[in-house]
Formats: structure tokens, C-alpha cells, sequence
């Protein structure tokens, strides 16, 4: 494993857009408040008055741990 937390290892899936959430361009958000990492919590249906980006991701990882060895066969882990 390399010590550079920013190098993805050699073979990671691509992910595809298989077009499985066209069908939600147009919807409406609905009002769910979640918890930001600047420990506020954030309002769905608010801040889809504007552009913005949301990132979810399935797990975090411990610090001088390394990833479950199955990661990187999801594609898009790696953010």
C-alpha cells in the first residue's frame, strides 16, 4: 500500500452512467435535513434552490488502517 492518500491503486472499476436516475431530472427535492461536516445541518429542499453538490459515501475510513479488500471493486469508492 502507498503512503500518498491521494494515489488510487492500479485496475479500479470505471464507473458507467447507465441512465438508472434520468428519470429524477425535473423532481422535486424533498425537506430532509442532514448533518454537514461543518456541524450545521443542511436542509435538502432548501439548497436545491441553487446548484450544488452532495457527496455521500458508504464508510470512513481509520487512520493507519487499510480499506476492507473488497473497496475497490465498487465503482466511485474512491470519490
Amino acid at each position: 500500500m502507498t503512503s500518498d492518500r491521494f494515489a488510487l491503486p492500479p485496475g479500479l472499476p470505471v464507473p458507467v452512467d447507465d441512465g438508472a436516475c434520468a428519470h429524477l431530472r425535473g423532481l422535486l427535492v424533498p425537506a430532509v435535513a442532514l448533518p454537514s461536516t461543518a456541524g450545521r445541518w443542511v436542509d435538502l429542499q432548501e439548497l436545491a434552490r441553487r446548484r450544488a453538490v452532495l457527496f455521500f459515501y458508504p464508510r470512513t475510513g481509520v487512520p493507519g488502517e487499510p480499506p476492507n479488500r473488497d473497496w475497490d471493486t465498487i465503482p466511485g469508492a474512491r470519490g
